[in-house]
């Protein structure tokens, strides 16, 4: 038994505009998926540049080693935001930053 060979119709106006339309909604999707908060190596700066001192450090006691493990960690738990980093690098000012931060967002840290 042979089965006639069928025809592939091509696509109605109605089937373009929703492929075009996902397609528009999937590119409009990625782009707000860039990440807001900081990653690891932002959060690390961020946290030897509070404590005011480098982790490595060989003058950094254990204390001040403890302490910028613990602000890299809230860094990386906390919704901190890109601009909180930015101001600390242009102004190497971080505890000035996170003040300014905190009134921004209303935080209590």
């Amino acid at each position: 038994m042979r089965v006639a060979p069928t025809r592939k119709l091509p696509m109605t106006s109605k089937q373009v505009r929703l492929v075009l339309l996902g397609l528009i909604f999937a590119s409009s999707s990625l782009v707000d998926c860039e990440r807001k908060a900081p990653g690891p190596t932002e959060c690390a700066w961020f946290a030897e540049a509070f404590i005011g001192m480098a982790r490595d450090d060989e003058r950094a006691t254990f204390r001040e080693q403890a302490a910028i493990d613990e602000v890299t960690q809230l860094c990386l738990t906390t919704p901190y935001d890109r601009e909180l980093i930015a101001c600390s690098q242009s102004t190497k000012r971080a505890r000035a930053c996170f003040d300014a931060y905190k009134v921004r967002t209303r935080r209590a840290l």
